[in-house]
């Protein structure tokens, strides 16, 4: 699928929630913000914390990692970086759902529910509503494998490095480890096995992977509204290019197109910068990927505990740990 941006690289429902008429809106009866105010609030948050990261990715050298055996400073600011983008990402998607609640007509017989998807599913039989949660669904049970491991299961956020010796290159990557029989090893239904090892997400593939959905997901936000049978436009104006923004979709797109083993085997997402200035998403696509290179080191970066003392390797036989 491919969707595109608006001219200042934002996606199109901004625009569209600037035009709708204070009657299809109930978010005061439900103490919100006016959803233009909860998505801007959101992606602008989202945008931060990518910043932030890039900050410290762009400063990170072959050396710097190679020479002292990963870089214990640089790749632990950069998983703490990235941490936040994660968390960032699931509250885009409540602040999704906050916006889609702004749409339903108060009824006394709702049933409360803390949790904004949940209270839709109970209370916002609608067929445009229910198609929203149903085709954003996949995308929703990949960010919560994740940060409800993160936030209530004690999991942690460890790094890993393939390097490529000969080119003087690197490719980071994350993933999310638990401990499993005294050993810290990554979470089996965040991270599938591959030939029989363990895997983790590098950052070319997953920032490139979770930016299209959250275009995606206001994509489909914009149908929902289409689809309640309210008229809408996009407005054709020329709107001024931000810089700010531009530079960090640039930042994305000059991330690695070497992946790590299993991701080759998954689809591709790609971000890009079209000639008429518009942001172009796309999942699967055909964006032509580098090989990883043979022969490759790989380095992890663990947080210890202070207790555990052995973990997993990643990319290489299960039966195989390392101590702490």
């Amino acid at each position: 699928m491919k969707i595109f941006s608006d001219q200042q690289l934002k996606p199109k429902i901004e625009q569209v929630l600037t035009q709708i008429e204070d009657r299809f809106l109930f978010h005061q009866n439900y103490d919100l913000k006016h959803p233009l105010a909860l998505f801007n609030t959101s992606f602008n948050k989202i945008e931060e914390s990518l910043q932030d990261f890039f900050k410290i990715y762009d400063g990170i050298t072959f050396e710097q990692l190679h020479q002292t055996q990963g870089g214990d400073i640089p790749v632990r600011e950069i998983i703490k970086s990235y941490r936040a983008y994660l968390y960032s990402l699931r509250e885009y998607l409540d602040d999704c759902y906050h916006v889609v609640k702004s749409f339903i007509a108060p009824d006394k017989n709702h049933k409360d529910d803390r949790n904004q998807y949940n209270w839709l599913l109970k209370n916002a039989q609608i067929l445009a509503v229910q198609n929203f949660l149903n085709v954003t669904d996949n995308y929703k049970r990949f960010l919560d494998e994740i940060v409800n491991a993160l936030k209530h299961n004690n999991a942690i956020l460890n790094g890993i490095i393939f390097f490529d010796e000969a080119a003087k290159e690197f490719y980071l990557g994350y993933y999310v480890a638990n401990v499993v029989n005294e050993r810290y090893e990554p979470v089996q239904s965040i991270h599938a096995d591959y030939q029989g090892e363990h895997t983790a997400f590098s950052f070319g593939r997953d920032v490139r992977f979770n930016m299209y959905h959250v275009f995606a997901v206001a994509e489909e936000l914009l149908n929902m509204i289409n689809n309640l049978g309210i008229k809408v436009t996009i407005p054709t104006k020329s709107l001024p290019i931000n810089e700010k923004r531009e530079s960090l979709f640039r930042n994305i797109m000059d991330l690695p197109r070497t992946f790590f083993p299993d991701e080759y085997q998954k689809p591709v997402p790609s971000v890009s910068i079209t000639d008429n200035k518009l942001l172009k998403l796309e999942y699967p696509s055909m964006l032509s990927l580098k090989p990883l290179p043979r022969p490759h080191s790989v380095m992890l970066y663990h947080s210890p505990d202070g207790k555990t003392r052995s973990f997993a390797l990643l990319y290489y036989s299960d039966n195989k740990s390392a101590k702490i």
